[in-house]
């Protein structure tokens, strides 16, 4: 309960291989979907959106949020206008996590507030970049789904492990080897 407004949120965790860093950018899109597909992420978001099925059955009334790190790419970020960034090595890619997701109803948060991945891809992994400054990848999302949810501003945060990062006037020791998501979200009441 968020001052009176009911909210579902649900928090997740794709397994990581095979890893994002390595993704075979000199493939097909059908050979690096092929070579993703060697892992369990696609079965396990599937099995994900199975148990929230019900859930998405009410989000008119009560708005769903589901998080974490997905460990795959966004669909929304591979594409043509990115393909020569990122170390994306010419590939446009479909990403069947993301895309399931979405096909589910769901709404990605940061780029929904950010929807040009050219001016922000919103960087969550591979924060120290290698040399050529070229890794930067989004496995980390805030997904959404609802008549009554809205976000007003969703932005990502990076720091090494173990360091100190500063956030909003206090320090925190970072505990993770991924960067984070932070959105704020508007909700409504439903209409009676």
């Amino acid at each position: 309960d968020v001052e009176g407004n009911k909210v579902r949120l649900f928090d997740t965790w794709l397994h990581y291989l095979p890893d994002a860093r390595l993704v075979p950018t000199d493939k097909t899109e059908q050979e690096i979907l092929a070579w993703d597909d060697e892992g369990s992420r696609d079965e396990e978001i599937a099995k994900i959106l199975g148990v929230l099925r019900p859930f998405m059955a009410q989000t008119d009334s009560i708005p769903v949020i589901m998080g974490g790190d997905f460990n795959s790419h966004s669909h929304l970020d591979w594409t043509e206008v990115t393909k020569n960034m990122y170390n994306h090595g010419g590939a446009v890619v479909n990403w069947t996590v993301s895309s399931r997701i979405i096909d589910a109803g769901f709404k990605d948060s940061f780029r929904e507030i950010n929807p040009d991945p050219v001016q922000n891809i919103g960087t969550t992994w591979l924060t120290d970049c290698d040399e050529a400054n070229t890794r930067r990848d989004r496995i980390d999302f805030i997904y959404y789904k609802g008549e009554t949810i809205t976000p007003v501003a969703s932005e990502t945060y990076n720091a090494e492990l173990g360091s100190v990062l500063p956030f909003e006037g206090d320090e925190f020791l970072y505990a993770s080897d991924h960067g984070f998501v932070l959105t704020t979200f508007q909700l409504s009441k439903p209409c009676q």
